[in-house]
């Protein structure tokens, strides 16, 4: 490395000149300048260069992109290490040369220009660290009054690889004394590669300390006097970054706000107020918590003993084993039952048997004495003549029984021939006529029959047809909608049985015709054409060459009605051009996205590029292949036609679908027709067979078999006869009615003995059968009892005589076996009952447990703790809680925080609300060491510049400091109730809530921030204090007149900032500012200048070249910057305007 020359200046003063208005130099005022830039390998300036300072006043000035800038940015990475690099530059310049954001990492490498790449992305041109690690060096030697030597230096080592800011390695570093340009070459270089040890690099250079960033910054701070203390410290640099990166200002208000006040003390009273409130806030929210608690545990209790309760329900339930009868003590309990219904069943059945037999004595003694006085009786009446009218009576009850068959086979006619449609004959005549008509029929029944058959046979066999067709489209249908194309459903399946078989996903195995569509503008007339030309290669499947192997092997022991071809073809290749739309090719889609594009649409192109023609007469017999509307294709002399079927190819099956549905709707009709038309055959031959039936009737019945007229006649004429007889013979008459009375109560009395001797029967079978019952009942149950497995308790007879007792058992033998039975296809009424008392228990105990667990949950959901769980075997740790709660009384808690509320009674609201007047006066006191510097410093002829502060507070501050007074007026009374004692913390909860941080932080800010209620000026002061001009808002003043008139305020808020506002000098005098005074003439310029001199600043400035001319005769020397054609820039000494005016 080459050391570069090194740059005085053409006057060179070991100390500053002295101001007029400061008061000579001695150990208490010492002050600290900058004395010298050294850059090493810092953006353009290749190798060591050294910028020598004036004491009082630099300009460095240069062509854009010859590295002004680039010196400056050097002075905010010493001072300002985690400030961003020259705004303006870095805003403008830079971004228009291409250079992209200026960092480190850019000056480390001297990036001086981007070039464009052949893929779009810019490279950056650089001086070093190309294709090598490269290095940097910056430092600013600063010189005190007292004559010492203090240095800050960064060292930065980037590697090759080096890509962004983490990957530069940086190091701070200061110096007690000045660092020289071969300290840089001799020890730092060496030591680069090294990462800068700091053991190396400390013991190489004795009183260099290589630090943290943190204690970098405190080690400058204190060595430099930067401020009076830390904060103050930190309030200075970030004045003097925002000086040097030309912060816009736009008003003096905002100016002093910013620069000069402090945080307001209403924050610190604020938040005192808060603390104080919060105590009793969390003694409210406390309280509300316990309450809530306890709200949510109220019930746990009560769900606890239902969850008990249905616990008890189903372990009774339980342990009656209903699902295991030979176990159950439930059978048990109903066989024991029904042994003592068996014992009183038989017991009624012996009583009822005994009581039967007595009855059929009595009745059996009255038969006997009954037919005694028949014999008598009948003796009388034979005696009298009776024996004619015996033969009549014996006549009549043979024709009456002859009409009751007459009668039935009369109704039996009328059945079988209804379906005729004739009417039952009332003479012999009529009759022969309907044997006539049935004969004839008869001889018809066979033609007809089999012309009905038929006709179910053909309409049959066409409506299976078309159910068919129906069912195959709704599957169609149905199985279309899950998918895309319009590929057959049973290719579709074949395929998802290959791709399974080859561990592929069914996307994988594409068919051609789901990845191929027609254009929409073509669809409507070539979509047949398509179909039938790529019929079978769109049922072709597509598979990845990379998987051909995998597939053949794995579907080669499947079995497939239908033969599927694939082929295995590349995938992901350049997409062509489709072929031109006048050929079939042209004319059809490609799914975009598909990993086939591209060797489909090169297929395509190759092998289907038939020309479209609209008819056969255009076909022709040349080389190039066409293609009809119709589908009919011819090259030379051959054609081919026919293939039309079902849609193949398309992206989607819309179309298909709604072909589909539209057959279906069509079907539907004609299927139902042909049904009903079915029930309608389907009733005539019923019918057909039904007359064959009656027709069969007729002719199988004589007249005389229902002539049921004549044969009431025949008995009408006998009856006539008896009775003719019987008025001859008075006598006669009333002895065969005494004889028919006694006739009929024998014939009573036979009866009621039958009755009793059937019911004595039943009786005695009923016995035995309840025995035999019984026998075989106990045979089981005896079983049971000696079976020590098997325990009925007292507390489960209890149970289940209850059940029974409140069930609708109506207390009988014969249905007890329905309400208990537990072996049948269905349970009897009692298990089902008790199962459906275990189900409501069940129901019961999830409601408990689920308000339990939801109780549980919900207080973990608050107040969680990782020790307690949420589930029922929690609940004693929940009652636990429950019971230390009303244990605490709630209730006193309450009326505790309500009595420390009433003691705290807001008077810290009332602090709050007198803060603010006396952080007015603050700011007041504040404003006067400012006061008193501008003061010190002419401002323009004869005059000084002094600060005026005035109140405007929003209306909004108004209305919440009335409130602080409302609420903090008074203490609260004792006497008032919670409610409103809980009203009153709310609103005061309220206020609080509006400054409390986290909060609305602009509303808190306008609240708190008293410096937002002051409104703060300029104006100047002649020397008998009469006012001026006055300055407010700085936007309408002109360039130099803004720049002069911040000059001075922020050179006296520097002052204050540095803690030097009650000394004659600043103890840390280098002020660096970037295109400062440009716009400013040489009046306006010169003030400036001099007012940071008289404040006792060392001004460096930066300007543009070409614009510095009104500020060149008010500084103590010009730089240049210039570059070579090798893209380095050098610092050079230029000749000052007017340099024998150097000072104004």
């Amino acid at each position: 490395m080459t050391q570069s020359e090194t740059i005085t200046p053409d006057v060179i003063m070991d100390e500053p000149a002295q101001s007029a208005l400061l008061s000579p130099v001695d150990d208490r005022n010492q002050q600290w300048r900058a004395e010298a830039f050294l850059l090493c390998n810092w953006g353009g300036f290749d190798g060591v260069h050294k910028v020598d300072l004036d004491p009082e006043s630099t300009l460095i000035s240069g062509a854009t992109g010859a590295g002004k800038s680039t010196i400056l940015d050097a002075y905010t990475c010493l001072m300002h290490p985690n400030k961003p690099l020259n705004s303006a530059s870095n805003e403008t310049g830079a971004k228009t040369r291409g250079e992209g954001i200026r960092s480190p990492l850019t000056y480390v490498r001297g990036v001086y220009d981007h070039t464009e790449q052949p893929d779009g992305s810019m490279k950056p041109l650089v001086l070093r660290g190309e294709n090598a690690d490269t290095w940097s060096c910056i430092a600013m030697v600063f010189a005190s009054t007292t004559g010492a030597r203090f240095t800050l230096l960064r060292l930065f080592y980037a590697p090759r690889e080096a890509a962004r800011m983490g990957d530069l390695q940086a190091r701070f570093a200061t110096y007690t004394g000045g660092l020289r340009e071969h300290h840089i070459v001799e020890l730092f270089e060496p030591l680069a590669v090294k990462g800068f040890r700091k053991d190396l690099m400390e013991r190489g250079l004795p009183g260099l300390r290589m630090l943290s960033p943190g204690d970098y910054a405190d080690h400058a701070q204190r060595q430099l006097n930067i401020g009076s203390h830390q904060e103050g410290g930190a309030k200075a640099l970030r004045l003097l970054y925002d000086l040097h990166a030309g912060s816009a200002v736009t008003s003096v208000d905002a100016l002093f706000k910013q620069l000069v006040l402090e945080r307001p003390s209403t924050f610190a009273v604020a938040d005192a107020v808060i603390g104080s409130f919060d105590h009793l806030d969390e003694m409210h929210r406390e309280m509300r918590d316990k309450e809530k608690q306890a709200r949510i545990l109220a019930d746990i209790e009560e769900h606890h003993a239902a969850l008990r309760d249905a616990q008890d329900e189903i372990e009774r339930v339980d342990t009656l084993k209903l699902r295991d009868p030979d176990a159950s003590p439930f059978v048990l309990w109903a066989e024991t039952r029904k042994d003592e219904l068996f014992e009183a069943a038989i017991a009624t059945a012996a009583a009822a048997e005994l009581a039967a037999k007595t009855a059929k004595g009595r009745w059996d003694d009255r038969v006997k004495e009954l037919t005694a006085q028949v014999k008598e009786k009948r003796r009388q009446w034979a005696d009298l003549g009776g024996a004619e009218i015996e033969a009549l009576d014996a006549t009549l009850e043979r024709l009456q029984l002859r009409l009751g068959q007459i009668e039935n086979s009369r109704n039996a006619y009328e059945r079988a021939t209804r379906e005729l449609g004739i009417q039952a004959p009332r003479t012999e005549e009529e009759f022969a006529a309907a044997q006539s008509h049935a004969r004839e029929f008869l001889a018809n029944y066979a033609d007809e029959e089999r012309r009905l058959r038929q006709d179910v046979r053909k309409t049959t066999l066409r409506h299976g047809e078309l159910k068919s067709q129906c069912e195959a489209a709704r599957k169609e249908e149905a199985e279309l909608g899950k998918r895309d194309g319009n590929i057959h459903p049973e290719r579709h399946r074949i395929r998802v049985e290959f791709a399974h078989a080859a561990g592929l996903a069914v996307e994988d195995l594409p068919f051609v015709g789901e990845l191929i569509d027609l254009a929409e503008a073509y669809d409507a007339d070539w979509r047949v054409a398509a179909d039938a030309v790529l019929g079978g290669f769109a049922n072709t499947i597509l598979v990845d060459e990379r998987h051909r192997n995998t597939l053949r092997k794995a579907i080669d022991g499947l079995r497939s009605p239908l033969r599927i071809e694939y082929r295995g073809v590349a995938s992901g290749l350049d997409i062509p051009a489709p072929a031109s739309e006048t050929t079939l090719a042209g004319r059809l889609q490609v799914k975009p996205g598909s990993p086939f594009e591209g060797w489909l649409r090169q297929h395509l192109n190759r092998e289907f590029v038939h020309e479209c023609v609209d008819h056969a007469d255009r076909l022709g017999d040349g080389d190039q292949p066409r293609v009809t509307r119709g589908g009919q294709t011819q090259r030379r002399g051959r054609g081919a036609h026919g293939g039309h079927g079902r849609r193949t190819i398309g992206f989607s099956n819309d179309a298909r679908r709604a072909e589909l549905r539209a057959e279906i709707e069509r079907l539907e009709p004609e299927i139902a027709e042909l049904e009903t038309y079915l029930d309608a055959v389907e009733s005539d031959r019923e019918r057909l067979v039904r007359r064959r039936t009656g027709c069969e009737h007729i002719g199988h019945t004589s007249w005389s078999e229902i002539d049921v007229a004549g044969a009431r006649q025949q008995i009408e004429d006998y009856n006539n006869s008896k009775a003719e007889l019987l008025s001859s013979k008075d006598k006669l008459q009333a002895l065969s009615e005494h004889l028919a009375e006694l006739e009929t109560e024998r014939e009573q009395a036979q009866k009621l003995s039958w009755e009793q001797e059937q019911l004595a029967a039943g009786c005695e079978r009923r016995r035995g059968d309840l025995t035999e019952g019984a026998d075989l009942l106990r045979e089981h149950l005896w079983a049971m009892q000696d079976d020590e497995s098997i325990m009925l308790t007292d507390d489960q007879r209890v149970l289940l005589d209850k059940a029974l007792a409140n069930s609708t058992w109506d207390g009988t033998l014969e249905t007890f076996d329905e309400y208990v039975d537990l072996r049948g296809k269905q349970l009897g009424h009692l298990p089902r009952e008790l199962a459906n008392s275990q189900s409501l228990a069940q129901s019961r105990l999830e409601t408990a447990a689920t308000g339990l667990t939801s109780a549980f949950a919900a207080f973990q959901n608050e107040w969680y703790d990782p020790n307690r769980g949420t589930g029922l075997a929690s609940y004693d740790d929940y009652h636990a809680i429950l019971t230390d709660l009303r244990e605490q009384g709630l209730s006193e808690q309450r009326q505790d925080w309500a009595r420390q509320v009433i003691e705290w009674g807001g008077e810290d609201l009332m602090t709050l609300h007198n803060a603010y007047d006396r952080t007015h006066h603050e700011i007041e006191e504040r404003l006067r060491p400012i006061k008193r510097i501008l003061a010190e410093i002419p401002f323009g002829n004869d005059t000084t510049l002094d600060i005026n502060s005035s109140a405007r507070t929003p209306g909004v501050v108004v209305s919440f400091k009335n409130t602080l007074r409302t609420l903090a007026s008074g203490s609260m009374d004792p006497r008032m109730g919670l409610d409103e004692i809980e009203a009153k913390f709310e609103a005061i909860r309220s206020t609080v809530d509006r400054i409390r941080p986290g909060g609305d932080e602009r509303e808190r800010n306008l609240l708190l921030d008293v410096r937002k209620h002051l409104k703060v000026t300029a104006s100047e002061v002649d020397g008998d204090g009469i006012r001026g001009a006055g300055y407010d808002y700085l936007r309408g003043k002109s360039g130099g007149e803004t720049q002069t008139l911040t000059a001075f305020i922020v050179g006296a808020a520097l002052r204050y900032h540095l803690g030097d506002e009650e000394r004659d000098r600043p103890r840390f005098m280098p002020v660096v500012l970037d295109e400062a005074f440009i716009k400013a003439d040489v009046r306006h310029a010169a003030r400036g200048v001099d007012a940071w001199r008289r404040l006792g600043f060392q001004l460096v400035v930066g300007a543009p070249e070409g614009q510095f001319s009104a500020l060149e005769q008010s500084m103590g020397i010009v730089i240049g910057v210039t570059k070579d054609n090798a893209e380095r820039s050098y610092p050079i000494h230029l000749a000052r305007k007017g340099a024998d005016e150097r000072r104004p």
